[in-house]
């Protein structure tokens, strides 16, 4: 009979560690997997977002066509229980990636006054899909508004070959120009 209670016990105290362990404590500040909303965006339209505090945003762009394409992020305000701030030392943190190979390329925050955010520009083969997340640890008091688009640009002297071969490249036709 105490064998069977002992085991009762210990299985109960084994269960509440292993479950403490996993759970989160109540004072982690935890972006739950549902906290992030996804959303595809296409090139070159301007997306006017709204994000709750507390969440994320990811966005995910696939690369259309050959060429190279760069991020504009512009912070436009921000309200608190409903009621637009003054302030102009805030902003809204960013990382890009891509979802491929997950290496990350860009992390840091738009700043609201510094005005437009850019990224570097990016050249990846047409289908690539990349990940631009936008991130707000503040209290659900809060509200980041900003506009995002996703330029996609094609130069008529973008390379075409596939730089495999030195005899098979792209031929360079005149001095001084960015190819």
């Amino acid at each position: 009979m105490k064998k069977g209670i002992f085991k009762k016990i210990l299985a109960t105290v084994m269960t509440v560690a292993v479950m403490g362990s996993i759970l989160p404590s109540g004072t982690a500040d935890v972006v739950k997997a549902s906290d992030t909303a996804v959303k595809s965006v296409t090139a070159n339209h301007v997306y006017s977002e709204v994000l709750p505090g507390g969440t994320n945003i990811e966005y995910l762009y696939t690369v259309p066509s050959n060429g190279y394409f760069y991020i504009t992020l512009t912070p436009n305000y921000y309200t608190e229980d409903g009621e637009t701030s003054s302030s102009t030392s805030w902003w809204i943190p960013y990382t890009l990636k891509s979802k491929s190979n997950y290496k990350q390329y860009e992390s840091g925050s738009a700043h609201y006054r510094n005005g437009t955010y850019q990224s570097e520009n990016y050249c990846f083969a047409k289908g690539t899909t990349i990940s631009f997340t936008t991130s707000s640890s503040s209290s659900s008091d809060y509200n980041w508004y900003y506009t995002i688009e996703f330029h996609q640009v094609k130069p008529s002297n973008y390379e075409v070959e596939g730089n495999g071969e030195r005899k098979k490249a792209s031929k360079i036709k005149k001095a001084n120009k960015t190819y």
